[in-house]
């Protein structure tokens, strides 16, 4: 599986209605990464973060900031190393800039990796 198929129902989510859904359902997205780590290996989880992080990075909306900043770390968590993966690391500062509002999530990615 390449790590597009390995996360391929949350990228779906965000070209879908997603207001509607957590209107619907307010862990829809919580549900959607627990469903979608579940079937993750440790590998697969450390394959998927560079693709996420793209993800990430091409957001606009605050509210899937937030939620690709939850299912970054994560995947993260996931993987079990602190091997931080070629794209976070070209695109440090990017990431760490578009989740300065979500100070939470911004210190889990700090203190994971041990970088500032």
């Amino acid at each position: 599986m390449t790590a597009s198929t390995n996360i391929q129902p949350f990228i779906d989510a965000l070209s879908s209605d997603w207001e509607q859904a957590l209107q619907h359902d307010e862990w829809f997205f919580s549900s959607l990464i627990e469903g979608t780590t579940s079937e993750l290996s440790p590998h697969e989880a450390f394959d998927a973060i560079d693709e996420l992080v793209a993800l990430l990075i091409s957001q606009r909306d605050s509210t899937l900031i937030y939620y690709c900043g939850v299912f970054l770390i994560s995947l993260i968590r996931l993987s079990d190393t602190s091997e931080v993966p070629v794209v976070l690391r070209s695109s440090w500062d990017s990431v760490v800039s578009i989740l300065d509002d979500s100070p939470d999530i911004l210190q889990q990615l700090q203190e994971w990796y041990r970088r500032p």
